[in-house]
């Protein structure tokens, strides 16, 4: 019975895209016709009906499919991909942030739409019919739609981001719901961190008071890390609130950078892949990742690079500090596990002995810090640089997650080249999720990590998510 009424709904769902689309726009686009015939002709699957759970399984493995595709720069891919999804909301409202991503406006628009109305109480999903509406020349639609967004929730900062963006006539009528979303927002933020006060109960009570005074923090992240980013922007703003933000978008879609680029003391770069080989675009393979820190030395003395999966628990004065008086900022992630998890011809091509590096540690590459004027700019990152330009040595052709760490794998070998230093104190350490403090306790340090050990950051890239960014001039 279950599926039968999971399958009238798919079939009912199928039916408003097609209305949606014959009402708008009279005929169908090459895009659209794509995800109309693969997802909802009927009889495209042969044999039994699947069961729920088969459905869900079957989801799930294209979802990861079609992200993958989409990391790698194949877009059309991805929406191929995402159009095989079975027919449901998140199904469609998938093709429609990749239509968007492709230009495809119309047909972002009408997928946007059908999804909404088969689940109306989902903001995201209002925001980015708001989104497509504004961008079709209906700003008062636009401002309709995101006052319905944060009706359903006054912490949908998408559609608060985009109200606070229209022009003022648009948004003149909705000046009570953007005062209320902005209160919502200031308690929200004030009570970052609150979701998780039993996992940070498990460290010890010192805290680090310090503030930072002139570092500049760098993260950067695509659409599939994006709620994760928003996570760790409103932990840095909490913790440090005078610090300024430099976001990498390394693959946004235009709702998502308009909303980043509305968080405050935050500026946006669109990562310039016009600018490098074609293999950069890959994110799979990494090599993007020195490039950034290279392309923000440029602009700023001092940064600390943390990846959006983290947040910040603690003001990083003493960071600061670090990186001030050695230039650069290290922190260890696998004590002596060199030169396992580093492919054989990333060496061999870069003229380095493996014998060189066995007992040798592995160092974060998701946690780093320089100086622009530091000799571990010219030591350690230009040659991982030189070697992220070169995909047989940043990606060889065997390579994998199994037996390679990509740009961490370069960095470790040119840390250990040039005998630098990788913090091993767990105060610095993000790579543990706080939820297996308790493993900690009897695994990597047997005298009680929680207990020892105050932490400064951890890894945070699933729900509940509870630090909100706050939104400039709101």
């Amino acid at each position: 019975m279950a599926g039968g009424a999971a399958q009238h709904g798919r079939q009912m769902l199928g039916r408003r895209v097609g209305w949606a689309v014959r009402r708008r726009h009279g005929q169908l686009g090459l895009h659209l016709a794509l995800l109309l015939v693969t997802v909802f002709a009927p009889g495209l699957r042969s044999g039994a009906p699947e069961t729920d759970e088969q459905l869900a399984r079957r989801g799930m493995e294209l979802l990861r499919e079609s992200f993958r595709a989409e990391a790698e720069g194949r877009t059309e891919d991805a929406l191929r991909i995402a159009a095989q999804m079975p027919r449901d909301a998140w199904a469609v409202f998938r093709q429609g942030k990749l239509l968007l991503k492709l230009g495809d406006l119309s047909s972002a628009f009408a997928a946007f739409s059908a999804a909404a109305r088969a689940d109306p109480h989902i903001p995201s999903l209002l925001s980015y019919v708001a989104f497509a509406q504004w961008q079709l020349g209906d700003a008062a639609a636009c401002a309709d739609t995101c006052r319905s967004a944060l009706n359903v929730s006054l912490l949908d900062f998408r559609a608060a981001a985009l109200l606070q963006a229209l022009p003022a006539p648009a948004r003149a009528r909705h000046a009570d719901v953007l005062a209320r979303a902005a209160e919502a927002a200031a308690e929200a933020h004030a009570r970052g961190g609150h979701a998780h006060e039993g996992e940070q109960a498990k460290t010890c009570g010192a805290k680090f008071h310090r503030r930072a005074e002139s570092l500049t923090m760098v993260s950067s992240a695509n659409s599939l890390y994006f709620q994760c980013l928003s996570n760790l922007v409103g932990s840095i703003q909490l913790r440090e609130p005078s610090l300024n933000i430099t976001i990498y978008d390394m693959g946004f879609d235009a709702l998502e950078h308009l909303v980043a680029s509305s968080w405050e003391r935050v500026t946006v770069v669109r990562f310039p892949f016009a600018d490098y080989p074609p293999h950069v675009a890959n994110l799979r393979n990494y090599a993007w990742k020195p490039l950034v820190y290279q392309h923000a030395l440029r602009s700023h003395r001092s940064i600390l690079y943390q990846d959006s999966g983290q947040e910040l628990w603690q003001p990083v004065g003493m960071l600061e500090d670090i990186i001030e008086r050695d230039g650069h900022m290290f922190v260890m992630q696998g004590e002596k596990t060199m030169p396992r998890h580093v492919h054989p011809q990333m060496m061999r091509v870069q003229g380095l002995d493996p014998n060189d590096f066995k007992g040798k540690d592995m160092c974060a590459g998701g946690i780093q810090g320089y100086r622009n004027d530091s000799a571990a700019v010219a030591q350690v990152l230009e040659p991982t640089v030189a070697c992220a330009l070169r995909p047989e040595c940043i990606a060889p052709a065997s390579a994998d997650q199994g037996n390679h760490r990509f740009d961490q794998a370069c960095f470790s070998l040119w840390l250990a080249h040039g005998h630098y230093r990788c913090h091993t104190s767990w105060v610095f350490r993000a790579y543990l999720e706080t939820s297996r403090l308790k493993d900690a306790d009897t695994t990597d340090v047997p005298d009680g990590f929680g207990t020892l050990y105050p932490l400064m950051f951890s890894r945070r890239c699933e729900a509940p998510l509870s630090y909100h960014p706050r939104i400039r001039g709101l």
